[in-house]
């Protein structure tokens, strides 16, 4: 018998739950309490949506979305260097034909892919094993519509990597969706 049917999906160690079900505003709880914020501002050149930890000022990650010029992130806390969030997510293709994007972290890389069962599952890169996530979307239990689960072993520096990654992804998600509605006419 194939040894991958009879895994049992690991229960993350941190389950961020998002208050909201929101990519532009909202604050992620970790056993209740708030443990992050993502908060969008706009202006009418660009929006800028920055996600910090809740207990302090600083800036973990800043995406800014701009009207004419490429979209950019940046990650205070590490550079002060923006980069073009087409060149931090690289599209790669997979063993399977399947495609994925890499992105670098000072930690290590990561392969974020589309996920049948999760919606959007993040990976360590370069490894055959691209069945059990480090990160993924979950349905919540009603709390919340949304949550993160991260597994153990992920450095906690690195989650601000995680959750931009993944507010980035499920937004251009959400807007390629909202305008495949918009062309059907629903």
């Amino acid at each position: 018998m194939d040894s991958q049917l009879t895994l049992v999906p690991a229960t993350p160690a941190h389950r961020l739950l998002f208050s909201t079900d929101s990519m532009k505003n909202t604050t992620l709880l970790l056993d209740g309490a708030p443990a992050y914020t993502i908060s969008t501002d706009s202006d009418p050149n660009h929006s800028r949506t920055e996600i910090r930890a809740a207990s302090e000022v600083q800036v973990l990650a800043r995406v800014r979305r701009k009207d004419v010029l490429p979209n950019v992130i940046t990650f205070p806390q590490v550079t002060a260097t923006e980069m073009r969030l087409h060149k931090w997510f690289r599209k790669t293709a997979l063993p399977d034909g399947s495609s994925a994007h890499v992105i670098d972290t000072e930690y290590r890389q990561f392969t974020l892919k589309t996920h049948p069962v999760h919606r959007l599952a993040l990976f360590k890169f370069r490894e055959d094993n691209l069945q059990t996530p480090v990160a993924h979307w979950q349905r919540s239990d009603g709390m919340s519509s949304l949550a993160l689960g991260i597994q153990a072993g992920v450095p906690a520096a690195a989650r601000a990597y995680i959750l931009a990654a993944f507010i980035v992804w499920e937004f251009k998600l959400r807007m390629t969706e909202k305008a495949s509605l918009i062309v059907l006419g629903a």
